[in-house]
């Protein structure tokens, strides 16, 4: 996949986070088909379908039972198969999410910089057996990963 395909999914993974309502943290995730370029499905970090949009469950630690985060979502709104699909995510999967993506076939993830597995961002909120644990999962499946910035161009 080129740069300039890289660039729009992921900022169609940043446009989909904004339409995330919780203000401390919006996730974004877009699933496309690399040999194709078409999108699949999205999701953005939010309350399950069917339950109240309480805003008293938007803060910590409450959000943390209430909340879905955004690559799950895609997974679940995808209407087929994953096998060979990439994900581009605007944070860095945490290790619930990690092991969807592989359950699921995805084979590529793409993480936007800024929040990637290095970032400040990262390291402030997984602590270090987290953070290894999905690098861990990652590379013994297989799963290709990169970091790129807003411009598609891999970091």
């Amino acid at each position: 996949m080129n740069q300039k395909w890289r660039a729009r999914y992921m900022n169609l993974a940043l446009e989909v986070a904004d339409f995330s309502e919780d203000d401390s943290t919006k996730v974004g995730s877009y699933i496309v088909n690399p040999n194709t370029n078409r999108p699949v499905s999205f999701g953005y970090n939010g309350m399950p379908s069917g339950v109240h949009n309480n805003p008293d469950r938007y803060q910590r630690p409450v959000k943390y039972f209430y909340f879905e985060h955004a690559e799950r979502n895609a997974i679940y709104n995808a209407d087929r198969q994953l096998d060979d699909m990439a994900i581009f995510v605007t944070h860095t999967p945490c290790a619930d999410c990690t092991r969807a993506i592989i359950q699921n076939r995805i084979t590529s993830v793409y993480v936007l910089k800024d929040h990637g597995f290095y970032s400040i961002w990262t390291q402030e909120r997984y602590t270090l057996e987290h953070r290894q644990a999905i690098q861990s999962m990652l590379s013994e499946a297989g799963i290709k990963v990169f970091e790129i910035t807003r411009e598609g161009v891999l970091a």
